[in-house]
């Protein structure tokens, strides 16, 4: 049998956008998405952006044109390829705006998501009369609820709702405001447990599960007093709105939040955290780094004038680990070191700074206590140490790293002298064990994780085992930053931690991955060893910590995963 010829059908212009909408076949099949295209006319071919819409039955399509002003002329065919035209029919339909739109917006629904997405725009959005039509989708077996829409930094929302929709009938959802509109991505929303849901509809719907909540990203952010709406099609073609009110997120309890949303199956965990999770956090972190950073100092003791090198505690939680600290690192001081906790728990300043005085009187070691006023994570307290710091090199180091009793701060000269010893050398660390001897860190190799996304994970090399045997430096793509030494002026010209990541993840594999694309080494010195206690200064949350490492993870591998791949 011979393949339909290919026609443009149907046609219909859109005066006040000026969008052209092309109804047709084309045998070998119009590419989805935009594409560059032209149109063919008796005054020549005019190159412009297609956006092509596949329909179903594989050589049916539509597609959206915006044209740029020009002369009125009567077009005869639609480039789709170099070479392949598609002609207009000889019969071919002028439609009314209105017929063209309703069959566009019908094209939409069988569109796949990608191109639907690109397209809907195109197209002039539904006029909201304030009126709440959602309810009558009820008559299709829909159910759908927005019960919150917070606004996150000026760069989108996030929604909560709950949607029972047993027959599959939901096309499409957007957020809408009168000057733009935005799908929902409903394939990388999260899933969130409803059993209040299921407990009110399940006798009349047959609901066997509380999965009917969802939490969703819109990259469209109203501002206050913007006319915004939710809007839902079903397949044919009904249409309910809803409006919105929405309310301000900010900071790092809400981050929190969005971490703790419920764990999604391992197939949907890179959907769900590139689609909503992933720019959710990353939206209200960019908000949240914008203010200005308040912080208290005060000094215990006289500190060196000018350090060798300057060591960065950041404490959050267990803030008893400084006491320890300093009680070991006085049996042997260094005098070209400064010391400098920073806290990054106001709830424990009182706490601290009660401790820290007692310390003093007590260890007499010398150092510096940075108060910030609000918990601002991992990377900002200790670029806020490294700020403040005056040593030539930068030591970042965990409360819960400890040196052997009796060798106190004598880790920092020998690792300092690789440094001075070696200008490749751009990062070193010291050998890091368990209280039982065995290697806790000796350098970090990138791999995927069984049951996560396919993106590169720090992992620990030598985990568990027993310490090597002697002095050569160990060359490592990476190394932890529970104990990393480096130069100031290298740490300076990077600018520290990237504070894109939360919570404390990923960023010193970044930073080192950063120093080796500028030709720098990183390496393990097995000869000065500490204790490393793993985590124990994390404040561990199972409602947010694994999508805090996930959400790392996955912008790590933006940046890094086609460069470290396995």
């Amino acid at each position: 049998m011979n393949a339909s010829p290919s026609l443009v059908e149907a046609q219909a212009f859109l005066e006040a956008s000026r969008t052209l909408l092309l109804f047709g076949r084309d045998a070998a099949g119009i590419p989805a998405g935009r594409f560059e295209g032209a149109l063919h006319g008796n005054l020549g071919r005019i190159a412009l952006p297609v956006q092509g819409l596949p329909l179903r039955g594989g050589d049916r399509f539509a597609a959206l044109l915006q044209l740029p002003p020009m002369p009125p002329q009567q077009i005869r065919a639609l480039e789709v390829a170099p070479g392949r035209l598609v002609p207009f029919a000889p019969s071919c339909r002028a439609l009314s705006p209105e017929e063209g739109l309703e069959r566009a917006r019908r094209a939409l629904r069988e569109a796949p998501a990608e191109a639907r997405a690109a397209a809907e725009p195109l197209l002039p959005r539904r006029a909201f009369s304030g009126t709440d039509t959602l309810p009558r989708l009820a008559a299709s077996a829909v159910h759908l609820a927005v019960d919150r829409a917070v606004r996150l930094g000026g760069k989108g929302m996030l929604l909560t709702g709950w949607l029972v929709d047993p027959g599959r009938q939901l096309a499409a959802m957007r957020v809408c405001t009168e000057a733009e509109s935005h799908p929902v991505d409903l394939a990388a929303w999260a899933v969130i447990p409803r059993p209040d849901v299921r407990e009110a509809a399940g006798a009349a719907f047959a609901l066997d599960h509380d999965d009917w909540g969802f939490t969703a990203f819109v990259p469209l952010c109203p501002v206050p007093d913007e006319t915004c709406w939710i809007e839902a099609e079903l397949r044919d073609g009904e249409v309910g709105q809803r409006a919105l009110a929405p309310v301000e997120g900010a900071g790092l309890p809400v981050i929190r939040q969005v971490l703790a949303t419920p764990r999604a199956a391992p197939s949907r965990l890179a959907a769900v955290m590139a689609g909503t999770i992933g720019p959710a956090v990353e939206a209200l972190n960019e908000a949240r780094l914008q203010r200005p950073r308040e912080a208290t100092e005060i000094a215990y003791g006289a500190l060196p004038e000018a350090p060798r090198v300057s060591v960065v505690v950041p404490l959050h939680g267990r803030v008893d680990f400084m006491e320890f600290q300093l009680a070991l690192f006085s049996a042997a001081p260094d005098p070209e070191a400064e010391l400098i906790y920073v806290l990054d728990d106001p709830r424990r300043r009182a706490e601290t700074e009660a401790l820290a005085l007692s310390a003093h009187a007590r260890f007499g070691l010398p150092f510096r206590l940075v108060l910030l006023e609000e918990n601002w994570g991992f990377a900002p307290a200790c670029n806020e140490g490294a700020r403040r710091a005056r040593g030539r090199h930068l030591c970042m180091l965990n409360s819960d790293v400890f040196p052997h009793p009796g060798e106190g701060m004598g880790f920092l000269a020998p690792l300092s002298a690789r440094l001075d010893a070696d200008p490749a050398l751009g990062a070193i660390a010291p050998l890091l064990l368990f209280e039982d001897g065995t290697v806790q860190h000796q350098g970090m190799r990138f791999e995927a994780v069984r049951g996560l996304p396919p993106w590169p994970f720090p992992i620990h090399d030598r985990k568990a085992r027993p310490a090597p045997e002697g002095a050569g430096l160990i060359a490592a793509p990476a190394l932890t930053g529970a104990c990393l030494v480096l130069r100031r002026e290298d740490w300076d010209s990077l600018g520290g931690f990237d504070e894109g990541f939360v919570i404390g993840d990923f960023e010193d594999a970044d930073l080192c991955l950063r120093l080796r694309e500028r030709g720098l080494r990183c390496a393990v010195d097995p000869g000065p060893r500490l204790f490393h206690l793993e985590r124990q200064s994390q404040e561990e949350g199972a409602g947010w910590r694994f999508h805090a490492t996930l959400f790392n993870a996955w912008r790590h591998d933006r940046r890094w995963g086609a460069k470290v791949a396995p």
